[in-house]
């Protein structure tokens, strides 16, 4: 796949591609500082604890064989702003749904970088041949990413209740979906 060029709103161009092995080490320090900016995330300033350069080695390079998805960065000026994942089902029944992950930093936050990752997202998924269906889960708090989602068509299809822990505070998290 191509790399793929989107013009934000302050001008700046967003590129994204595939993450490849080479990008492990800047993966794993992109996770802690992506975790420690935003409660609405999975991790927190420690990333993923455990989690060595070489296992991300592994991951990604497993991700590049999925003909369906994968892991993706996106760079502004060569520097990492944004990652997403577009995880297919593994069971062969269900190989159409494949589950959503985003993050952006907060620096980044505001200029499009979103709306481009979705519209890349979901352009991505159509063309795979095999998608038919997107599903995410997101923070039920997180009203600025429930708008974006509905925006580009995502509804709400359930509610996982304290779903997430944050510093010993229970928040339920919505499952929404894309049917393509």
């Amino acid at each position: 796949m191509p790399q793929m060029k989107y013009t934000l709103k302050d001008g700046r161009t967003l590129v994204f591609s595939r993450a490849q092995k080479e990008d492990a080490a800047e993966m794993l320090d992109y996770l802690k500082q992506v975790g420690s900016e935003t409660d609405f995330l999975l991790m927190d300033e420690n990333g993923f604890p455990g989690l060595t350069v070489e296992m991300e080695e592994r991951f990604l390079e497993s991700n590049l064989q999925c003909e369906s998805g994968g892991m993706f960065v996106g760079r502004i000026g060569g520097e990492l702003c944004c990652t997403f994942s577009i995880e297919p089902h593994p069971r062969e029944r269900m190989k159409h749904i494949a589950r959503l992950g985003i993050t952006v930093l907060k620096k980044y936050w505001h200029i499009g970088a979103g709306s481009a990752m979705m519209e890349f997202i979901i352009a991505y998924a159509r063309e795979t041949g095999v998608l038919r269906s997107l599903w995410l889960e997101v923070h039920a708090d997180n009203d600025r990413a429930i708008a974006l989602y509905e925006r580009f068509g995502f509804r709400t299809v359930g509610r996982y209740t304290n779903a997430v822990c944050v510093r010993g505070a229970y928040f339920d998290q919505l499952a929404m979906e894309l049917l393509l």
